[in-house]
C-alpha cells in the first residue's frame, strides 16, 4: 500500500507487476539480484558521460585491463599490498601472462619463488615505476627469475617474441651470492623497457639471441 498518485492524502493500493511480485518474492538479497540479471556483465551496459559515446557491455568494458589482482586470492592480494612478500604469487602470476596481452601489476611487492617466463607477442606488463616490486627469492641460487622469449632460444622450431613492452616495474633478486640472472631476454626482438630498475642476481639483465632491446630511464 501506499499512493500511486502524486502528492499527499490518502493511501491508495498500488498495482504490483509480474516484475514486481518477482523481485518481492526472492528469498534473499542474492536472489534478488539474480531476478534483476544484476551478476550477468553480458546483459549490464555501460555509457560514458561524454558526446559521441555509444552503449557497450559491462564485461567488455572490463575486459579491456587486465590486473594481476585478478588471479590472486585475497590473501595473496593482501600480502602484495602490505609489502610483507610472505605469500608466494609466482603461480598466479604466470597464470596471468599467459592469459592476456596487457597486464597491470598495481603498486606492491611480489613475493616469487621460481622462474616466470613470458612468451608470445604483443605483450604489455604495466607497473607503477618504483611500487610495483617483483621480488625474487628462490631455493636455487642459479635459478633465473623473469626470461623473455621461448624458453629454448636455440630450437629452430620456436617462434621468437616481438613487440613487448614492460613499463614501469622493479625485478629485484634478493640472494646474495646468486649465479642466476634476475631478467633475462632470449630470443626476442623490439622489446621495451620503461622506468624499470633491475636489481641483484649474477646479471642484472641478460639477453641471449635478442635484437632490437632497448631502454628508456632503466636502472
Amino acid at each position: 500500500l501506499g499512493r500511486s498518485t502524486a502528492g499527499a492524502g490518502v493511501v491508495e493500493e498500488i498495482i504490483c507487476t509480474a516484475a514486481g511480485r518477482a523481485l518481492i518474492a526472492a528469498a534473499s538479497a542474492a536472489a534478488q539480484r539474480t531476478t534483476l540479471e544484476l551478476t550477468d556483465g553480458k546483459k549490464l551496459n555501460f555509457l560514458r558521460g561524454a558526446t559521441g559515446a555509444q552503449t557497450r557491455t559491462i564485461e567488455s568494458k572490463i575486459e579491456e585491463s587486465v590486473s594481476v589482482f585478478d588471479f590472486m586470492t585475497q590473501a595473496q592480494i593482501n600480502d602484495v599490498r602490505g609489502g610483507t612478500a610472505s605469500v608466494d604469487v609466482t603461480s598466479a602470476i604466470q597464470a596471468a601472462l599467459d592469459a592476456t596481452s596487457i597486464l597491470y601489476f598495481p603498486a606492491g611487492t611480489y613475493h616469487c619463488t621460481n622462474t616466470i617466463t613470458l612468451t608470445g607477442s604483443n605483450k604489455t606488463l604495466l607497473g607503477e615505476a618504483g611500487k610495483s616490486v617483483l621480488q625474487f627469492t628462490p631455493t636455487n641460487a642459479a635459478t633465473s627469475f623473469f626470461a623473455i622469449g621461448p624458453a629454448n632460444p636455440q630450437n629452430t622450431s620456436t617462434s621468437p617474441n616481438t613487440s613487448t613492452r614492460v613499463s614501469g616495474i622493479t625485478f629485484f633478486n634478493t640472494l646474495t651470492n646468486p649465479t642466476g640472472s634476475t631478467v633475462v631476454v632470449r630470443k626476442s626482438s623490439s622489446v621495451l623497457f620503461q622506468n624499470c630498475y633491475f636489481w641483484g642476481g649474477f646479471y642484472a639483465l641478460l639477453v641471449v639471441g635478442g635484437s632490437n632491446i632497448e631502454l628508456q630511464q632503466c636502472f
